[in-house]
């Protein structure tokens, strides 16, 4: 296995009118931070050139990080996701311990009615429903669960998906057209990111939960651009650093340039804010 992975050609723009950012090959045998420990994928994603040697880099490194046990994406739940678990490492490792890693803040997953409800749907119809939404995808399960997420928001209307990362990317790909201008947190979940540069070439960032640093980007937009749409995305409580925008400020600021605002609620419509109605609640 060879003793360095070469990244010297792969080129980031942190920021939009930020320089490119060259990197040195990475040394596998070079311990602590200088070594495996101190990168992460973010290194290879802005990679160019020719597929097939840029995703040999990318396979050494992870195949390298695996037999030293420090891959973290390849772990095999071997029990119920509850407060302690079991896993199975990618290289075979069996680890019991407190779990850190579920999504399931409010244990519903493992709530004897939402168990004995979902026996109940799978008998009257199966375990999938073999279409789409709009064809013939909807149940009156589906239905209800429409309207009581609706009444909960005080929204007129409410669009189920099959997972939240496929609401964040339906509610933009929905929403924008190529014109239109969106003006991102930058720390916005992947799906947002994803389905924003799907929708329109026009995607700036701000920093994260800075309003007026969205208050100057957004006027810079508005004094050139005075008539397409905005679409301004944040989330009501990032997972990752745990902490929530002042969406009051964020929102009056929208409003006086005339753009929208997408609140991406995944981690907190339910388990925080009054009535759990999370962050914008």
């Amino acid at each position: 296995m060879p003793a360095t992975v070469d990244t010297s050609k792969f080129e980031a723009r942190p920021h939009d009118d930020a320089p490119p950012v060259s990197w040195p090959p990475i040394d596998l045998a070079a311990p602590g931070i200088r070594g495996l420990l101190g990168k992460s994928m973010g290194r290879f994603y802005p990679a160019r050139g020719p597929m097939d040697p840029r995703n040999k880099a990318l396979y050494t490194w992870v195949q390298e990080r695996a037999r030293q046990g420090l891959w973290p994406y390849a772990l095999c739940s071997l029990a119920a996701p509850t407060t302690e678990t079991r896993v199975r490492h990618s290289a075979g490792t069996l680890v019991e311990g407190i779990n850190l890693t579920a999504v399931d803040y409010l244990g519903l997953s493992q709530d004897e009615r939402v168990k004995e409800a979902a026996i109940r749907a799978i008998r009257d119809y199966g375990v999938h429903m073999p279409s789409s939404g709009p064809l013939m995808g909807n149940t009156p399960a589906s239905r209800r669960l429409e309207k009581r997420i609706a009444t909960m928001l005080g929204r007129e209307n409410t669009f189920l998906c099959p997972t939240g990362w496929a609401a964040g990317f339906a509610a933009i790909s929905g929403l924008v057209r190529k014109d239109d201008i969106i003006v991102m947190d930058e720390l916005a979940h992947q799906c947002l990111q994803q389905a924003s540069y799907a929708s329109t070439p026009n995607v700036k960032t701000f920093r994260h939960l800075d309003n007026a640093d969205l208050d100057v980007q957004l006027k810079t937009i508005r004094d050139s651009n005075p008539r397409d749409a905005i679409l301004v995305i944040t989330e009501g409580l990032f997972s990752m650093d745990g902490d929530s925008p002042d969406l009051r400020g964020l929102t009056a600021i929208c409003r006086q340039y005339g753009a929208l605002v997408l609140v991406d609620v995944a981690h907190d419509l339910g388990a925080t804010g009054p009535g759990g109605t999370g962050t914008i609640g």
